[in-house]
């Protein structure tokens, strides 16, 4: 394989991935397993490090959503006054939870491709 089919191939996963979560972040359901009233999200939220709290805190919110990666948070030191930069948040519960961390000193930095997320991240 030649240097521009590896271009070729890299963009289309790129329009794909785009594809996908613009899809996903037009659902009416936004959760990624079910109606956030079902308590199968909460359950698969608890499994990947997100706390009670933070799920009777965020998943109330329609605007918040996750997509069910994980909590990197959960594994990090990040404190008062801190500058979280998140690539790839969607529409950000992860950045709901590092703004809380980070206070009204710090800061909290979203960057995402797709341009729902974005939409949805403003709302």
């Amino acid at each position: 394989m030649n240097t521009k089919e590896k271009k070729i191939d890299a963009k289309k996963i790129r329009e794909e991935v785009k594809k996908t979560y613009a899809e996903a972040i037009s659902r009416k359901n936004l959760s990624c397993c079910g109606s956030l009233e079902e308590t199968c999200c909460s359950v698969k939220a608890k499994d990947i490090g997100y706390s009670e709290e933070e799920l009777n805190n965020f998943l109330t919110d329609p605007n918040i959503t996750t997509f069910g990666c994980g909590n990197p948070l959960a594994y990090s030191e990040v404190r008062e006054g801190d500058v979280v930069l998140d690539l790839g948040p969607g529409a950000g519960l992860d950045l709901m939870i590092a703004a809380r961390k980070v206070g009204p000193s710090g800061q909290v930095i979203g960057v995402d491709m797709t341009e729902e997320m974005i939409a949805k991240a403003k709302e």
